[in-house]
């Protein structure tokens, strides 16, 4: 009988190939995942966005009054799932949802300022101002912005922008 065998080149070529094309199936995924953490914090901030409508629907069309990192308070009986407040990106011990309950920072400059909704302007400008925001590049190099009629944009660092 003349039995064959694989060599030891051989078998060290398949498991190259085989690392190769797990690393490239690993990497897409990879990205997958982080697009699939970038539109759900994209959903969670349109749903916060319904809510903070709810609340100029309830004050006389007035935005709320919060500081920077505690919008959930003039929120909070609007909001039933507290977890609206945690970016799916925000996933550390030490990350703003875990030290402060939000994982997004509320434009302060908008503070109680009266809106139209007819037009979604603010101070009667058409101003683009985003109301609510990552509080930290959670998606890599971008943050989720909720704008003041209600869509949500992905702002990039300017200093990636720059450097490339």
């Amino acid at each position: 009988m003349n039995k064959k065998f694989f060599t030891l080149i051989e078998i060290l070529v398949v498991i190259a190939i085989i690392g190769i094309l797990s690393s490239l199936v690993l990497g897409v995924f990879s990205k997958t995942r982080e697009k699939g953490r970038r539109i759900a914090c994209a959903s969670q901030l349109q749903q916060l966005g319904l809510a903070i409508h709810m609340y100029v629907n309830n004050h006389a069309d007035q935005l709320p009054t919060s500081e920077r990192l505690a919008i959930f308070i003039p929120l909070d009986s609007y909001v039933q799932n507290k977890q609206l407040y945690n970016c799916p990106g925000d996933n550390e011990d030490d990350g703003l949802f875990a030290t402060d309950g939000t994982s997004y920072e509320w434009n302060t400059f908008v503070n109680g300022k009266k809106i139209d909704r007819s037009n979604f302007q603010i101070l009667g400008l058409n101003l683009q101002l985003p109301l609510l925001f990552d509080g930290d590049f959670y998606h890599g190099n971008t943050k989720n912005q909720l704008f003041n009629d209600g869509r949500v944009e992905i702002y990039e660092s300017l200093s990636d922008v720059v450097e490339n």
